[in-house]
């Protein structure tokens, strides 16, 4: 037997989500300086808007950003009610500052551990483009904040990208927490950004 074709597929992927859980997802994504290099925020920002596009509307969503320091700019909330809201607030993101991503995690897996429950998916989407330079917690700290959860039915799972060559230096410490927290290291660069958003969305 051949594969369906891409519009059975598409119908098969619509009713999965309509039958699964909904979901909280919070967005951390960095905004450093850096990410005004090579595109790589209009890149990241295309990548979003694939998300969005992948995530079932009865899910709900958050963003937050983080540079040097770390801004909460929506609550998770359904996707539904906010999607233009949260477009609008992605595509004026502007690029400027230093690096705390594990700061950012630690507080993001934090805001959704408070709104976990069993009766929904739990993640967080952290992407970040190089070293942590300013966090007060370490990689360590952020692996331990995350396992110490345990296998349980509100686990919160952390999603990691890392992206573009500047944060190959930063890869083995996202793959940890992504694995300690139940969920999956990425690695992905301004040509692919926007698969690698649509592949985690596939876990929502």
């Amino acid at each position: 037997l051949g594969l369906p074709e891409p519009r059975t597929l598409d119908r098969i992927r619509r009713a999965w989500r309509e039958d699964r859980k909904p979901a909280n997802v919070l967005l951390v994504v960095d905004t450093s300086g850096s990410m005004a290099d090579e595109d790589r925020l209009v890149r990241a920002k295309k990548g979003l808007e694939a998300f969005f596009e992948q995530v079932g509307k009865q899910d709900s969503v958050g963003l937050n950003i983080f540079s040097d320091r770390l801004q909460s700019l929506l609550p998770i909330a359904p996707l539904r009610g906010n999607e233009r809201q949260m477009r609008e607030t992605v595509n004026n993101l502007i690029a400027d500052g230093g690096t705390a991503v594990y700061d950012a995690t630690i507080d993001g897996f934090e805001t959704v551990r408070r709104e976990a429950g069993p009766e929904r998916i739990n993640a967080v989407v952290v992407l970040t483009d190089g070293e942590d330079t300013d966090s007060a917690a370490s990689a360590r700290d952020v692996v331990e904040a995350v396992r110490a959860q345990g296998d349980s039915d509100n686990q919160v799972r952390v999603f990691t990208i890392a992206y573009s060559a500047g944060a190959l230096g930063a890869a083995q410490a996202l793959a940890d927490i992504a694995e300690a927290s139940g969920g999956q290291a990425y690695e992905g660069d301004t040509e692919d950004i926007e698969a690698v958003y649509r592949s985690i969305s596939s876990f929502f």
